[in-house]
């Protein structure tokens, strides 16, 4: 799957649920407003945005060893580049919270592959 060509809130909900497990909690609520990935959790609704808010991002990040990069861009231009050195899984991005959320479905839809072959 292209997960560059979602939208910031549609890679939350799928980095949301492969990092729980693939499996809403008791108690738990979702939804969309304003764009925005909410769950609602003993009546208290909490934002979920990790492709732009670095306290959802960085324990995805630390957890799955993604590095984040900078490479030299066309015309001199710095661009984010982020990777997981296990997998080989990689993205380049203008946004490296971003970037790394995609590496991270990236990994698990790697994963859930390897995990569904037999043989």
């Amino acid at each position: 799957m292209d997960y560059s060509k979602l939208s910031d809130t549609e890679i939350a909900q799928k980095v949301w649920f492969w990092w729980n497990n693939n499996i809403p909690h008791d108690n738990t609520i979702f939804c969309i407003s304003d764009g925005k990935m909410l769950y609602q959790k003993n009546r208290v609704w909490t934002a979920f945005d990790p492709c732009n808010n670095p306290a959802d991002a960085w324990t995805i990040i630390v957890e799955h060893k993604i590095n984040i990069e900078w490479h030299e861009w066309k015309n001199s231009e710095w661009m984010p580049y982020v990777l997981n050195n296990a997998t080989t899984k990689s993205c380049y991005g203008t946004n490296p919270l971003r970037a790394a959320m995609i590496v991270f479905l990236m990994m698990q839809e790697s994963a859930n592959v390897q995990d569904n072959t037999e043989g």
